[in-house]
């Protein structure tokens, strides 16, 4: 899982190489005035009332105090909700009762230490190396570690955070400097810039979106209760196509390869069929017979002995790719993309045909999604000393264990999603992600009489260099997504990398 590892790091580092780049190329160009402007638009920063020409006046002459500088870290991170709804513990006494909620949350998250053991001096000038303390905090660097708290312009020059004008400890620092650096670190920490495609379309679509659905005051504005997200799985979150999705592929090596099961000919011939034409077309009707045959495969299992074995699987080499395994086949930009959501106080489901108890294990240590949030297709359950009796006639034992009892109900695919979303979630998402047939009714659903402003798209399988998809089939689609409300995303086009450096499809595996 070191990859996969490695990608959520960087996410939480928030220091994409493609952010600091564009940073460092506007650093000299920039103006107080230009960047307080932005930082307003974006209900970042605060005016303090209007000008006599009727513009907005920021002052930015005036010399910040760290009461309000930290403020502005906490918006900044995206944090200000967070901040204002959380219970917050620190020692110091001589915070403003309204800069309370803030200096608490950054002092919780490690970004203040304060000047001493009670006093957080918030009435006091703060400098520039403080302010850049914070910021590099901020982007996850570490005082004492990564930087000189003393001179920590010397890394913020060299990030292009700053250009050279704050190397003096005593340096004045203004509002109008401490927009221009807050500005710099709002572009440092662009949102979806790490993965996608520099120029993305849908990247920006969701950038924007974001934005306005979670500023308050906005007219797109939607209460945090209501930031419901819903994403497939197989071909969305995760790869699908090593050679067949994971869900297919845990059942064939549970069937075939497991020393302690005896299938018998009827599951048998199921796996089978599936190891022998994963490199074809898949055949007709093959997900119905995967399922029933793999709920009757793992009666008896509890849920925990399903999870550990395919955590197990999980480490097994993802076939069709070198360089990467199977729990490890997550697309780097929709992880991306599923902590920038959460990041701005969205609540993300899994809705997916993939049976439900893979599902959790799949993402248990990956994307840290719940059980509780994954909706999946069901298999049946029963208590060990239930034998034959009915659930209504039976009282759970002490020496009793909930297994599998080999029924399945269906796959949670195209008008069930819908249903089950219904079911499970009780409330309509306003963002859904799939990937195909079985997912454009749920799609649909979000987009269609929604109260709040809504969005769904559809990833395209269509990059056939670096994984296998297929560009015409892809692009034939496009048209009737679009005529439905329905965005796209290219794989192809709007993802800079799929998994992360490293990984390679096998040019030597067979061609579909």
């Amino acid at each position: 899982m070191k990859r996969l590892v490695g990608i959520l790091l960087s996410l939480c580092l928030l220091s994409g190489a493609f952010s600091m780049t564009a940073v460092a190329a506007n650093a000299d160009t920039v103006t107080p005035e230009s960047a307080a402007a932005t930082l307003y638009e974006q209900g970042l920063f605060k005016g303090v009332g209007k000008t006599e020409e009727g513009r907005r006046d920021f002052d930015l002459e005036r010399a910040p105090n760290r009461a309000e500088a930290i403020t502005m870290l906490v918006r900044l991170l995206g944090k200000e909700q967070a901040a204002l709804t959380g219970s917050w513990k620190m020692p110091f006494t001589d915070v403003p009762a309204w800069a309370e909620p803030y200096v608490g949350y950054a002092y919780a998250n490690g970004l203040t230490k304060g000047k001493s053991a009670s006093s957080f001096g918030g009435s006091d000038q703060v400098t520039a190396a403080e302010y850049l303390t914070f910021a590099l905090r901020a982007l996850g660097y570490q005082s004492g570690k990564d930087f000189d708290a003393a001179a920590p312009w010397k890394l913020s020059d060299s990030l292009g955070l700053t250009n050279g004008a704050y190397h003096e400890r005593t340096a004045s620092f203004t509002r109008g400097d401490l927009a221009v650096v807050s500005l710099a670190v709002h572009q440092a920490q662009s949102p979806l810039s790490t993965f996608w495609s520099e120029g993305s379309n849908p990247a920006a679509e969701l950038r924007e979106y974001v934005a306005a659905v979670t500023k308050e005051g906005s007219s797109s504005y939607i209460p945090v209760e209501d930031r419901i997200a819903v994403f497939d799985l197989d071909g969305t979150l995760m790869c699908e196509t090593y050679p067949r999705c994971f869900e297919y592929m845990v059942f064939v090596d549970y069937a075939l390869n497991n020393p302690s099961y005896t299938p018998t000919d009827d599951i048998r011939a199921v796996a089978q069929e599936i190891l022998d034409t994963r490199w074809q077309e898949k055949p007709s009707g093959i997900s119905t017979r995967q399922a029933a045959a793999a709920a009757v495969a793992y009666q008896g299992m509890t849920p925990a002995e399903l999870e550990a074995y395919v955590q197990r699987f999980m480490s097994s080499d993802a076939e069709g790719f070198t360089g990467l395994k199977r729990g490890e086949a997550f697309y780097a930009p929709m992880v991306e993309l599923v902590k920038y959501l959460e990041d701005n106080g969205f609540t993300i489901y899994i809705v997916t045909a993939t049976e439900r108890n893979i599902v959790r294990a799949l993402v248990k240590d990956t994307l840290g999604i719940p059980p509780a949030r994954v909706i999946g297709t069901e298999y049946g359950y029963t208590a060990t000393g239930q034998g034959d009796a009915a659930d209504g006639d039976y009282t759970f034992q002490a020496t009793d264990k909930v297994v599998f009892d080999g029924n399945y109900y269906g796959e949670n695919a195209k008008m069930s999603k819908v249903d089950a979303i219904v079911r499970e979630i009780g409330q309509q998402p306003v963002l859904a992600f799939g990937n195909s047939s079985g997912d454009v009714a749920m799609c649909k659903y979000v987009v269609t009489n929604n109260p709040y402003s809504s969005r769904s798209y559809i990833v395209l399988a269509d990059d056939e260099a670096r994984e296998w998809g297929d560009a015409e089939s892809a692009n034939k689609k496009i048209a009737e997504y679009t005529a439905l409300g329905i965005g796209t995303i290219s794989m192809r086009d709007d993802f800079a990398e799929i998994y992360g450096s490293g990984v390679e499809k096998d040019t030597l595996a067979p061609t579909r």
